[in-house]
């Protein structure tokens, strides 16, 4: 009767038969447990392998300077003075100006989408915004210093100098195009995705009981949403926010290309910067025959990793806070109210330091404005923006106990409801005008010899194929290390341990590629004294390991638990009930998992920068030097010659095209995997 069910049955006709030596079943469960233990530990065991190779390589730095080199100004490695205050302050200052102009628009955008926006529209609307997560970062660098740059410096500069100029960072317009706030837009557009995203899953965990009960008490939807379902989600959107804070902190190529890289240090954002990622992108061909030079560069790498592993598990804290913010609350109620007060008292802090440099910064500029052009002054867009916002608070006062003020909060509904769905059409316009751009200036270039002519001959073709010999590498190395990772993760850590993994592959997937390829650097070549494809595909296939982990855990997870135990229950061992069973029915996903992070590696330029190097020919060889397509476009795009930025552009299209078809390849498997469920 089994034997008839389980040939009538689909789930299980592929079960194979059970092992009839049992022992010899035991070893194999054993032994793949152990083996799927080690991979899953891959991610916990490069963090502490790069933070210990990045600390000793530049040893020789912390010996001659100490901690001087935090707050040294001057940058000669040729007379032996390192000082990385210029570019630590670039950093940072170049972060922040993304995380002022990205928070609100991120946030906005999450509510419109999980609050507001109908099914038909969330959904669309949320890929597009997800696409400006794919694009890769060369491509957000072309796209400003050729269009963006020019565009701020002819219509942008110097109307913030006229109007705000009496503020110190918007004064000393030099008319560079290449700027500090050029540098923090691109940051911004490049984090958007990131705080949309995360912000709009943690508001979807807010449950749908709390939103009920404030509507049934007469709250509009706004006031549902600014009082309930953001206040449930204040910890996670805070980690939202701080997991984009090291994305901007650790992003190099766009940031190198836009920054004008000048260690000037100024409270203008209209002047040059430096920051910590472009220094390593800039100099590191100087510092190739100076051993100094080299652990002065893979100290600010150290400093870098410090800082976003920092920034990545704080984030990381926080999100798995908010997930479990009801647990705790149930189960430990002590511990849920000192976490409550602490937040509580952070959030204070922050909020009323944010109105005290607002309020400084307003006072500075109406003050300037009266002693330039006295009473006229009052007529400038601060004094303007001060006066609605105070008409605003004035009627707001007057009409709350009145029969108009039930009247006035639905103006603020809709009012808000508008600017929720501006901000989230604003992310969706910035993809269009990338893409028009790309596209309309690639394709004037765009010629059969650029894919069958390498680059002595003007042609990309060793960039293309140098590209798809470093994605192959670390697809051999990437792809095992992740898939059984996350296989591990799914059926077998289910205790702290497992927990413990969880958050170490997250934090890797947030350390910067710039320090992973210094890493790998210091690593491999360094050793082998020579740049190779193996070197930069092990940089990539890094990067991809933790992609895929996550992705496989997730998707081994909508299995249902029902073909687990009908496999079992018929006497097949562990190991063969994933190998037969749990990973044929999640392959789509898993496919899905591999093909996002290829899109991820496929447009990596900073870390191939330290170990591919480059090659002006094609070459198969995978210990040589090696192109790649990412390198090929920075390079041109940063060549004076005209024909070399098309080629440029060119490259960008050809670039984008494959990222977007796997974007939307990888959203078609998805759709029909979660389809299923």
């Amino acid at each position: 009767m089994i034997e008839q069910n389980s040939k009538q049955n689909p789930v299980t006709q592929n079960l194979p038969k059970p092992l009839k030596t049992a022992g010899f079943a035991e070893f194999g469960d054993s032994l793949f447990r152990v083996i799927s233990t080690l991979f899953a530990m891959s991610s916990l065991f490069l963090i502490g392998w790069i933070g210990v190779i990045l600390y000793q390589q530049s040893a020789l730095t912390r010996h001659l300077f100490g901690w001087s080199i935090l707050t040294g100004r001057t940058w000669d490695t040729l007379h032996h003075v390192i000082g990385a205050l210029p570019f630590i302050y670039g950093t940072f200052v170049s972060s922040t100006i993304a995380l002022i102009l990205a928070v609100p628009i991120g946030i906005c955008a999450a509510i419109f989408l999980s609050e507001l926006a109908p099914s038909w529209l969330a959904s669309p609307l949320s890929f597009l915004i997800e696409l400006l997560a794919a694009i890769p970062s060369v491509i957000y660098g072309l796209w400003g210093v050729l269009f963006l740059c020019p565009w701020l410096n002819n219509n942008v500069y110097q109307w913030l100098n006229n109007n705000f100029g009496n503020i110190p960072l918007f004064s000393n317009y030099g008319g560079y195009p290449s700027t500090m706030l050029a540098a923090g837009i691109i940051l911004a557009i490049m984090i958007l995705p990131f705080i949309t995203s995360v912000s709009r899953e943690v508001i979807r965990s807010v449950p749908q009981a709390q939103r009920e009960a404030a509507l049934g008490l007469g709250a509009t939807r706004w006031e549902m949403i600014r009082n309930v379902v953001l206040k449930a989600a204040k910890s996670g959107i805070t980690g939202a926010v701080i997991l984009a804070l090291g994305r901007a902190i650790g992003e190099t190529m766009a940031v190198v290309m836009v920054i004008g890289n000048n260690t000037m240090m100024s409270a203008s954002l209209l002047q040059p910067g430096y920051t910590m990622p472009a220094l390593l992108a800039n100099e590191f061909n100087e510092a190739w025959t100076s051993k100094l030079h080299t652990s002065a560069l893979l100290e600010i790498a150290f400093i870098l990793f410090v800082i976003t592993f920092i920034i990545n598990a704080l984030a990381r804290i926080l999100i798995l806070l908010t997930s479990r913010n009801s647990n705790y609350a149930s189960a430990e109620p002590g511990k849920a109210a000192a976490m409550d007060t602490l937040r509580d008292i952070l959030a204070k802090f922050g909020r009323w330091l944010m109105i005290v440099v607002i309020i400084g910064f307003v006072a500075w500029q109406i003050v300037g404005d009266l002693r330039s052009e006295s009473f006229r002054g009052l007529l400038h867009p601060t004094e303007i923006i001060v006066y609605l916002y105070l008409a605003t608070r004035f009627v707001t006062r007057i009409t709350r106990g009145t029969v108009n003020w039930k009247r006035w909060r639905k103006i603020n509904n809709g009012f808000v409801q508008i600017l929720l769905g501006l901000c989230t059409f604003l992310a969706c316009f910035i993809l269009a005008i990338l893409l028009y751009v790309v596209a309309v200036q690639g394709i004037q270039y765009l010629h059969p010899s650029i894919f069958t002519h390498d680059e002595l001959d003007g042609g990309m073709s060793n960039g293309i194929i140098g590209t798809l010999v470093l994605v192959g590498i670390a697809s051999a190395i990437g792809i095992p290390l992740g898939l059984i990772g996350g296989i591990y993760l799914s059926e077998y850590g289910a205790g702290r341990f497992g927990n413990v993994l969880r958050f170490s592959a997250d934090v890797l997937n947030g350390i910067p590629s710039v320090v992973i390829g210094m890493f790998v650097y210091a690593a491999v070549v360094l050793k082998t004294n020579h740049f190779s494809a193996m070197a930069g595909g092990l940089a990539l296939g890094i990067m991809m390991i933790p992609t895929i982990v996550r992705t496989t855990e997730e998707i081994l997870r909508l299995t249902p638990y029902s073909l687990r135990e009908g496999s079992l229950g018929l006497g097949a061992t562990k190991f063969r009930t994933i190998r037969s069973i749990i990973v044929p029915a999640a392959k789509g996903g898993i496919v899905t998992g591999v093909m996002l992070a290829l899109a991820r590696v496929i447009g990596e330029t900073a870390p191939l920068l330290f170990t591919a190097f480059g090659n002006e020919m094609v070459t198969y060889k995978l210990n040589s030097q090696i192109s790649s397509l990412t390198m090929l476009i920075y390079r041109f795009a940063m060549d004076s010659d005209v024909t070399k930025n098309g080629m440029a552009w060119t490259g960008s299209l050809i670039l984008i095209t494959i990222v977007l078809v796997i974007s939307l390849l990888s959203r078609l498997f998805s759709r029909s995997r979660y389809s299923m469920h």
